[in-house]
C-alpha cells in the first residue's frame, strides 16, 4: 500500500507541476482521502457491545413526545401505601384463618327428674350432684378440656364440686350465676318461682346478681336470697329445712302452719288444703326423719288439735281450730 501511496503524490504532484490547467481540484484533501481508504483491505471486528451501549444511552437521552411526568403527593403516596397494607392484611388473615384447627362446638348434655323423682348425678369432672325432683340440670360434655366447668339448673340440686382452681366451676339460673372453685352448695330456683336461693355447707362460693348487676361472697353455713329485681338478701342462719329434699330431715321450731304446708307439699309431692279461719295462729314444733307424710300430718294434728283427712292419694285437708 505504501508504493500506491508513493504513486499518489507523484500523481498530485506532477499535477501542480502542470500548466495550471488540470482537471482536478488543488485544494481538495484527495491525498487524505486516499490515505484513509489505505487499511480497507485489512481484516476488521467491529465493537457490537460497545456500539449498543452508545445507542442505548441515545435511545433514552431523546425525549418522548406527549410524555409527562407525574408527582405524587404526600396523600397519594399514604393511600396506595394504606390500600397495599390493607390487602396485605387481608391476605395474612385469610392464610391464618385457612391454617388455623376449626373450634370445637361444645355439646350439652341434659338430665331431668319428674315429680317425686330424684337422681345422683356424677359429672365429668368428678363433681357429683344430687338433683331434686321435678328439675333440669344441663351442662358441658367436655368440661374438662373446657376453661370453665359450666351447668345449667331449672329446680333444685346439691353439689360437691371437684377442686380446679384454674377451673372454675359456674352454675347458671334465671336469675343468678354461683361461681365456685371447690365447695358443697345447695342451689334452689325452680321454674315457678322468682327467686334463686344459695346455701353454702363448706367453703366459698361467689353469688352474682344477674339482673342488677351485685356481687357476693358465702362462707359455709351461710345463704342469699337472689330475687328478679330486689337486692341480695344474705343470711347468716340457714333456713332449717332447705335441704331437707337431700337430708330426709324435717324441723319446725315454733313455725306458722301457714309457713310449714307449702315445705311439706313440695316434700312430698302433695296438695294440703285447709281454712285460715279454722286456725288463725296455728304453729308447730318437731323434728323428723324420713317419715311418712301420714306420720307427720298426724303429729301435727296431736300439737295443734286441728282434724287432717286424707281426700285422694295425694291430697289432704286441714280443718279444726288450734288448741
Amino acid at each position: 500500500m505504501k508504493k500506491n501511496t508513493e504513486k499518489t503524490v507523484n500523481i498530485w504532484d506532477r499535477l501542480r507541476q502542470s500548466d495550471g490547467q488540470s482537471a482536478v481540484p488543488t485544494d481538495q484533501p484527495w491525498p487524505k482521502i486516499w490515505q484513509g481508504a489505505e487499511g480497507l483491505g485489512q481484516d476488521f471486528e467491529p465493537d457490537v457491545e460497545a456500539g449498543l451501549k452508545r445507542l442505548k444511552a441515545k435511545i433514552h437521552a431523546m425525549p418522548v413526545a406527549g410524555a409527562r411526568i407525574r408527582r405524587l403527593t404526600p396523600l397519594a403516596r399514604w393511600t396506595r401505601t394504606l390500600a397495599a397494607a390493607v390487602v396485605a392484611g387481608l391476605l395474612g388473615w385469610g392464610i391464618y384463618l385457612l391454617v388455623q384447627p376449626a373450634t370445637p362446638v361444645a355439646t350439652w348434655a341434659e338430665i331431668t327428674t319428674q315429680a317425686g323423682e330424684q337422681k345422683a348425678v356424677v359429672l365429668p369432672d368428678g363433681s357429683k350432684i344430687a338433683l331434686n325432683s321435678a328439675s333440669s340440670l344441663t351442662y358441658r360434655t367436655d368440661m374438662n378440656e373446657a376453661a370453665e366447668r359450666q351447668v345449667q339448673l331449672i329446680g333444685e340440686a346439691y353439689f360437691e364440686v371437684e377442686r380446679r382452681p384454674a377451673q372454675p366451676f359456674k352454675i347458671t339460673t334465671r336469675q343468678a350465676e354461683v361461681e365456685v372453685l371447690g365447695t358443697s352448695f345447695n342451689v334452689r330456683a325452680r321454674a315457678e318461682e322468682t327467686t334463686t336461693e344459695v346455701e353454702v355447707t363448706q367453703g366459698k362460693v361467689a353469688v352474682h346478681h344477674l339482673i342488677r348487676d351485685e356481687k357476693v361472697v358465702l362462707a359455709a353455713k351461710e345463704a342469699v336470697l337472689v330475687a328478679n329485681d330486689q337486692p341480695l338478701v344474705q343470711e347468716t342462719s340457714p333456713h332449717l329445712n332447705r335441704q331437707a329434699w337431700r337430708t330426709g330431715r324435717i324441723t319446725f321450731r315454733e313455725t306458722p302452719l301457714e309457713a310449714a304446708l307449702p315445705l311439706l307439699e313440695h316434700y312430698y309431692n302433695v296438695t294440703i288444703t285447709w281454712q285460715k279461719s279454722a286456725a288463725p295462729a296455728c304453729s308447730i314444733t318437731g323434728n323428723w326423719q324420713n317419715d311418712s307424710l301420714t306420720e307427720v300430718l298426724q303429729a301435727i294434728a296431736a300439737y295443734t288439735g286441728i282434724t287432717v283427712k286424707q281426700l285422694t292419694a295425694d291430697t289432704y285437708q286441714l280443718s279444726g281450730i288450734c288448741k
